[in-house]
């Protein structure tokens, strides 16, 4: 593999010690960080993270559950002009120090990193 390619990441230490998240659920988190670093869109798919952590797509899809369950990330389906669903999922990073209020949206003022998976 290209070392070029390869991206450091750092998990956060709310996350990294957060006991209701799976080991591999916070690496995933880190992975995402990394790639929206900047507020840079990144394109991929779960076939593609799968790939990339080893692990199966459905290990990867529970994974990103969790980590919107626990309010770190944001999952939205994304849909075309005609309201047809579209694989894929927008994914937004939620800031750490403003959890996401109530109805699961950001609140007013926050930060919020977009990854379109």
């Amino acid at each position: 593999m290209d070392s070029s390619n390869l991206d450091d990441i750092v998990i956060p230490a709310q996350v990294r010690y957060d006991k209701r998240l799976p080991a591999n659920a916070r690496l995933l988190y880190g992975d995402l960080l990394a790639k929206a670093k900047n507020g840079q869109y990144y394109m991929a798919s779960r076939h593609w993270l799968a790939e990339t952590t080893g692990m199966s797509r459905d290990s990867v899809k529970g994974w990103l559950k969790k980590l919107d369950e626990c309010g770190y990330i944001r999952r939205e389906r994304i849909y075309d002009a005609d309201g047809k669903r579209k694989p894929g999922w927008m994914i937004y990073i939620m800031p750490l120090d403003d959890r996401r209020s109530t109805t699961g949206q950001p609140q007013d003022g926050q930060n919020v990193t977009k990854v379109i998976l």
